[in-house]
């Protein structure tokens, strides 16, 4: 694929860039390196090549999630600031006038 100066023109006018005419050539010649190696890029075989979500093999070192009780419910209650019938007590944040939960 070769880019001509029209395609340039228009792709500059497209992505709305405000380039110097007189550099119009050299940028020409650079996207068109680009082309060419993303093209010879796109011929290689890669048949024997693993596909990879990421280029490292990356491991959680994390510990498994395992769900475990041990929290003392009396303990929990005795650092509490106020308790009531054997729950931890808060301050109350809803008004007791008007409006429904």
């Amino acid at each position: 694929m070769t880019i001509s100066k029209e395609t340039m023109e228009q792709t500059i006018q497209l992505a709305k860039l405000d380039y110097p005419a007189e550099k119009l050539e050299l940028l020409i010649k650079e996207m068109q390196g680009i082309v060419d190696l993303v093209a010879i890029l796109d011929e290689l075989d890669t048949s024997d090549v693993t596909p990879t979500y990421h280029g490292i093999n990356l491991e959680s070192v994390m510990r498994d999630d395992e769900a475990v009780n041990e929290l003392d419910r009396q303990a929990l209650l005795d650092n509490a600031p106020a308790q009531k019938d054997g729950l931890i007590q808060v301050p109350n944040v809803m008004s007791d006038e008007g409006g429904q939960a």
